[in-house]
């Protein structure tokens, strides 16, 4: 079994299993170092408060949830062999899997929350992403709350930071 484990997997499944270690979903806004910012209604990245992580970030896919590497979430893990998936991205546009949408006839079995495909019933795509970054060290000096804002997730989502899991969303 991969990073996520067995009981994780369940979790992904669990319709009454929304999320953990997140904020409540609410509309978005940015809280700027001043209020001329605000009112200028400045882009976030302008702001010393902001590190944009989008961008090239190492890529693992499996045909299968739990088959993705072992640890892959600990820090010394090696990704060397892994590709580079652009973020953000659609890893179906960007060589792994196939997409899936069609306005035809579903692709899977309408059996919610299982998802079972058509043709290989055991298909359940999964994708790891590593990206190293560095928290400015202002921003730990003066105490601020440091907050990872995933824009956009298809199906479920683990986060960890530094090997120790910050969430879980669906």
């Amino acid at each position: 079994m991969g990073a996520i484990a067995e009981d994780r997997l369940k979790e992904c499944f669990d319709p009454k299993a929304t999320g953990r270690g997140r904020e409540e979903p609410r509309a978005a806004f940015f809280a700027f170092e001043s209020t001329e910012l605000a009112k200028a209604r400045a882009e976030p990245r302008t702001s010393g408060r902001y590190v944009d992580l989008n961008g090239s970030w190492k890529f693992a896919w499996a045909p299968r949830a739990g088959e993705v590497p072992n640890d892959f979430e600990q820090p010394g893990f090696e990704d060397g062999t892994w590709g580079l998936m652009p973020v953000p991205g659609n890893w179906e546009l960007n060589g792994s899997g196939y997409p899936i949408y069609t306005n035809v006839i579903y692709c899977f079995q309408t059996d919610p929350p299982n998802i079972k495909y058509l043709g290989d019933p055991t298909y359940n795509p999964t994708g790891a992403y590593r990206r190293e970054f560095e928290v400015p060290a202002g921003w730990l000096e003066q105490g601020y709350e440091v907050f990872l804002h995933i824009g956009a997730v298809c199906n479920t989502c683990h986060a960890w930071l530094n090997g120790i899991e910050l969430g879980f969303s669906t």
